[in-house]
């Protein structure tokens, strides 16, 4: 598990003094000059990008036509009974599937109300977790003051999504994000640090 930690070299700056520094991410740090516009523009027309687009909208036609994956108490617990871990881990990572799918895809195809729609629909899913850890990582007890990889990469990625559809997503689910990355992340390494989570 990762947890907060006052080990570092003396004289240099703990991670909570660097984090506190810290410059939120901006949309330079993703886009030549920050121009969102202008790279997916190229994105949608550039024969350069012709089979990624063919490719990514092929799996966003795949995933629409399924239902939204369940994460059961009976799959959670699963691991501790048996020590299997597939059933869960299946689901959990065809959620984090359709998250990154219908990510590129809203902002792909801004258009596409459907796209919006089940972006929003995986949020919800994942911001409603017990846990975003992996059951094989955890002990027996509470989840909630836990961080693994995996925590850590959900977290990260729902941040860094934050951070590239801006306004486009609904102020709930914004805040929700924000919410939920703090509460089971960022207060975790750095407590008393705010991140500024998604803010460009």
């Amino acid at each position: 598990m990762l947890e907060s930690s006052s080990c570092h070299e003396q004289g240099s700056p703990s991670l909570k003094e660097v984090a506190h520094d810290m410059a939120p991410a901006g949309l330079d740090l993703y886009y030549p000059d920050g121009d969102a516009a202008r790279f997916w523009q190229k994105v949608r027309t550039s024969d350069l990008y012709e089979a990624d687009r063919r490719e990514i909208q092929a799996e966003g036609q795949r995933v629409l036509g399924l239902p939204l994956p369940v994460l059961t108490y009976s799959l959670y617990a699963d691991f501790a009974r048996t020590g299997r871990r597939l059933g869960y881990e299946r689901v959990y990572f065809e959620r984090r599937r359709r998250l990154n799918t219908f990510a590129i895809l809203t902002m792909l195809e801004p258009e596409r109300d459907e796209y919006r729609e089940a972006l929003c629909d995986t949020l919800w899913l994942i911001l409603e977790e017990y846990t975003w850890c992996l059951p094989a990582h955890l002990g027996e007890g509470d989840a909630g003051g836990e961080i693994d990889l995996f925590s850590a990469e959900t977290g990260f990625a729902l941040s860094e999504l934050l951070c590239l559809t801006g306004d486009d997503l609904p102020p709930l689910i914004r805040s929700r994000i924000r919410d939920e990355v703090h509460r089971r992340c960022s207060r975790r390494i750095w407590p008393g640090v705010s991140l500024g989570v998604g803010r460009t």
